[in-house]
């Protein structure tokens, strides 16, 4: 039999266990997701608001007159991993203010017009935002032999494997604790009745 203060540290730890990785649930800031939004939003058109990460003269750089076309002018979006000026990857973001990264791009339009670069991202107070657009490098997209966004290493497969049987064990004790408290908790039958004749 479990007992109460048992139980409550059982669901002290699994709670503990929550907050702990609630973290890895919010969003992040990164550069990659800044051009990949602004690429989609020029897409919108009118509905789209690149403004929000891009200065109109970039917007119209990329598809000229965007906000008077519908949207799906835009048939290919590609974004590749952001890069520092030394080619070193960025694997998160920073608070340093006008912290700057360059981030790989290819846009295909529906009429087969293809634009490719590098834009230039300036983080300032905490948001990234696009500044300039730079004709393409050395840095690659997915498709021409770049390394992709979402690549994880074996150790953080493995940490995640490690995650979810934690999570998993963590369920099956509680459901065992509960279990047994419903087992106990059941009204006992009342004894047979002798029958009168």
């Amino acid at each position: 039999m479990t007992s109460h203060r048992g139980r409550s540290r059982l669901l002290l730890v699994a709670f503990g266990a929550l907050l702990l990785l609630l973290p890895a649930c919010q969003g992040t800031n990164r550069p990659e997701g800044v051009v990949e939004r602004w690429l989609v939003a020029l897409n919108q058109g009118s509905a789209g608001r690149p403004g929000q990460y891009a200065p109109e003269p970039l917007s119209q750089q990329i598809l000229p007159h965007w906000a008077s076309r519908d949207p799906g002018d835009i048939d290919t979006i590609e974004v590749g991993r952001a890069t520092s000026g030394f080619g070193v990857h960025l694997s998160g973001t920073s608070e340093d203010d006008n912290q700057a990264t360059d981030v790989p791009y290819r846009v295909v339009l529906v009429d087969g017009r293809k634009e490719e670069g590098e834009a230039v991202l300036h983080q300032v107070r905490g948001s990234w935002r696009v500044t300039s657009l730079n004709p393409p490098s050395i840095l690659r997209v997915p498709s021409e032999g770049g390394q992709r966004i979402g690549s994880a290493s074996l150790a953080l497969w493995l940490g995640s494997l490690g995650v979810a049987l934690i999570l998993t064990l963590t369920t099956i004790a509680l459901m065992a604790t509960v279990g047994r408290d419903r087992a106990l908790l059941r009204p006992a039958e009342p004894p047979a009745s002798d029958p009168v004749s």
